[in-house]
């Protein structure tokens, strides 16, 4: 087995975060430490990453082409992942 990742002190932005994979990608990036963003489809989909909690930020896919500028504004930009 390898190491368990130590995220703390990062950032992680995971993509289509309702997705079977984006929620468990959420819940991973949490449970090492990550602060997380999310991005997902539609207003419903927002709230399923929401309801996850401990998710600093939701955004609406159809932002996505500015999704860089929308978390930088939350994010000092500083190791951060994108999932």
């Amino acid at each position: 087995m390898g190491r368990t990742p130590d995220l703390r002190d990062r950032h992680v932005i995971v993509t289509g975060g309702s997705s079977g994979i984006g929620t468990t990608a959420i819940m991973l990036a949490k449970a090492f430490g990550a602060r997380v963003f999310a991005t997902a489809g539609s207003p419903d989909k927002c709230r399923v990453c929401e309801d996850l909690g401990g998710v600093g930020h939701v955004l609406e896919d159809c932002v996505a082409c500015q999704t860089p500028r929308a978390v930088q504004k939350c994010v000092v930009w500083r190791a951060t992942l994108v999932l």
